[in-house]
């Protein structure tokens, strides 16, 4: 869930800078964006996290 809010964050504040927050390098957006898709990426998605957690919980699959 966190990486989801910094995704969101980030996209905020490329959205505040228009162009310039890619572009530019005195904004470091470009930067922040791509190492939050990164962590984004390595920590999985929120939906398959819940299914994870939902495993351990009940003990069955979503899924079969």
């Amino acid at each position: 869930m966190n990486a989801l809010r910094l995704r969101e964050t980030v996209a905020m504040g490329r959205g505040i800078c228009g162009g310039n927050g890619i572009t530019v390098e005195e904004t470091d957006i470009g930067r922040f964006f791509s190492d939050a898709e990164a962590v984004y990426t390595y920590e999985g998605t929120h939906e398959i996290n819940a299914l994870v957690i939902g495993r351990a919980l009940t003990g069955e699959a979503a899924f079969n």
